[in-house]
C-alpha cells in the first residue's frame, strides 16, 4: 500500500513540476491555435488578441510554441506570442532565451493521443501525420566580455530533410 502511495505521489509531483515551467503569455493578434507546429495542421480554436495563454515550451528558435489556452492545447506561431520580461511584454522569438522558455520537441503520435482523441479530425491522423513542419531554428551565441555575459540570437534558415534521420 505504501508503495502505491509513493508512486502516486511521484506522479503528482512530476505533473506539478511540468506545469511549473509554463510561462504566462499573451496572444498579440487574432490567431488560430493549431494541432501542431505548422499552419498546415488543423485548427483547434481561434484565439483573440490579448488572450492569456500558458506557454509550455517552444520548438528550437521559438518560432512555434505549445500553449494551453483555457483548456485548449495546441501550437501558436511565436511571432503572435508575448511574455512578461522585466515588467514589459516582449515577443517570444526575440526574448525566448532571456525569458527562459524551454525548448521542446513535437512528437505527433504522443501529442495527438494526449490532446485530440475527442476531435473530429483525430480519425484522419494518418493524413495529418504526413505534415512536415517548416519552422526556423535559431543559433544562440553566448558572448563573454570581462564580467558581462550577453546573449545574441540569429535566425537560421531551416533545411528540410528528405530522408528520416
Amino acid at each position: 500500500m505504501a508503495h502505491i502511495f509513493s508512486r502516486t505521489l511521484l506522479g503528482l509531483s512530476i505533473l506539478a513540476s511540468a506545469s511549473a515551467f509554463a510561462a504566462d503569455g499573451y496572444v498579440t493578434g487574432n490567431v488560430y491555435l493549431r494541432a501542431g507546429p505548422d499552419s498546415s495542421y488543423p485548427s483547434v480554436a481561434m484565439l483573440d488578441a490579448g488572450t492569456p495563454v500558458a506557454i509550455e515550451g517552444c520548438v528550437d528558435g521559438w518560432s512555434w510554441c505549445d500553449v494551453d489556452a483555457g483548456g485548449n492545447r495546441g501550437w501558436v506561431a511565436g511571432d503572435f506570442l508575448q511574455d512578461d520580461y522585466r515588467g514589459q511584454r516582449m515577443l517570444v522569438p526575440q526574448y525566448g532565451v532571456q525569458i527562459g522558455i524551454p525548448i521542446i520537441s513535437f512528437v505527433f503520435a504522443t501529442y495527438w493521443q494526449a490532446h485530440y482523441r475527442d476531435r473530429s479530425w483525430y480519425s484522419q491522423r494518418e493524413r495529418w501525420s504526413r505534415v512536415q513542419p517548416r519552422y526556423q531554428t535559431v543559433v544562440v551565441h553566448v558572448i563573454r566580455v570581462g564580467r558581462t555575459t550577453g546573449i545574441r540570437a540569429a535566425r537560421r534558415v531551416p533545411t528540410l530533410r528528405t530522408t528520416p534521420p
